[in-house]
């Protein structure tokens, strides 16, 4: 039932629970009145599990992420007002954080040549309102080389959800290693919280297009044998696109995993729960030694809930020839 036909309903009601009322001052007894006033608050009860079912209800597919393409992405020396102090080791990037071709934030790291680091930085998204025009941040410096900027937020959208991005941006030398602090919601309802994080080397020099990476994606889950315990075990993580998925709040993480033969009899059959502490990874099983060089078969479902559903992956492993 949409929320339209809820309020009609809704409306019957308080409309029956008026005229009986009214009915009450011309004679008719309190049990008629009880049982109005009983409807009235059971069609309020259904009204709010209807409307929170709804809200659960919404799931995003892989096909909601139809990014339109950037047919050229903008070249670094082309951007406006930007004051460099060493153009041939300038640090050139960009983040596709929206599903129009216009949903772009730029990111020129302005190398410091006398201290050896990137110590300022230039965010430009023409299509945001915060940084139509180039704005420059300063980075704290940390241990050798290491330096981190402010955060900084952009918003976008997805079939119907807001999507709100705090970014934070860490470089380390000639590598970076941006955080995406990701917040969906609905109706001003925010249904999960999650992380995006992966090490990047830094792209030199401005007189080039930028390299993009999307950020938001449909995410999926990864199967492996680990080797590295004897015997190995079943292991995995939550990945989005080329970042690493970590889970915050409102992601239950439920995973269920197997692992069989190629008779179909269960080596692994198992469940846990990914915490934050466990970065989106997770490692099950076995409870008997595998035959070496012999196939399994992985499967591994994770359920993160509303908006993203039940992921589930299958996968052909090989155990490790002594």
């Amino acid at each position: 039932m949409r929320t339209s036909a809820l309020f009609c309903s809704l409306q019957v009601s308080v409309g029956e629970f008026a005229i009986k009322m009214r009915a009450s001052n011309t004679g008719v007894g309190p049990v008629h009145m009880a049982r109005s006033i009983l409807l009235v608050l059971a069609c309020l009860v259904a009204g709010v599990c209807l409307a929170a079912n709804e809200d659960d209800a919404v799931m995003l597919k892989a096909e909601s992420f139809q990014y339109e393409d950037i047919e050229q992405p903008l070249i670094g020396s082309s951007i406006p007002d930007l004051s460099l102090r060493d153009m041939n080791n300038t640090g050139y990037m960009a983040f596709q954080y929206g599903l129009s071709a216009k949903e772009v934030v730029y990111l020129v790291l302005d190398y410091n040549p006398g201290k050896g680091l990137y110590d300022r930085m230039y965010i430009y998204a023409p299509a945001s309102e915060s940084y139509a025009k180039p704005f420059l941040v300063r980075g704290s410096r940390g241990k050798g080389v290491a330096v981190e900027f402010k955060r900084f937020g952009l918003e976008s959208s997805i079939a119907g959800i807001d999507i709100v991005y705090e970014i934070t941006m860490r470089t380390d030398g000639i590598t970076s290693k941006p955080i995406i602090n990701c917040r969906m919601r609905r109706a001003r309802r925010q249904l999960c919280r999650f992380d995006l994080t992966m090490r990047l080397n830094i792209d030199l020099g401005i007189d080039r297009p930028a390299r993009i990476i999307r950020l938001v994606e449909y995410p999926r889950a990864t199967c492996v044998l680990d080797h590295r315990s004897s015997p190995p075990k079943l292991a995995g993580q939550l990945k989005m696109g080329r970042w690493t998925l970590l889970p915050e709040s409102g992601m239950p993480c439920k995973v269920r995993a197997t692992l069989t033969d190629e008779d179909g009899r269960f080596i692994v059959k198992d469940r846990m729960k990914l915490d934050m502490e466990d970065d989106g990874r997770f490692r099950l099983g076995p409870y008997r030694p595998l035959v070496p060089g012999k196939r399994y078969t992985a499967s591994v479902s994770v359920w993160l809930g509303s908006p993203f559903g039940e992921l589930q992956t299958v996968e052909n492993v090989r155990a490790k020839k002594l």
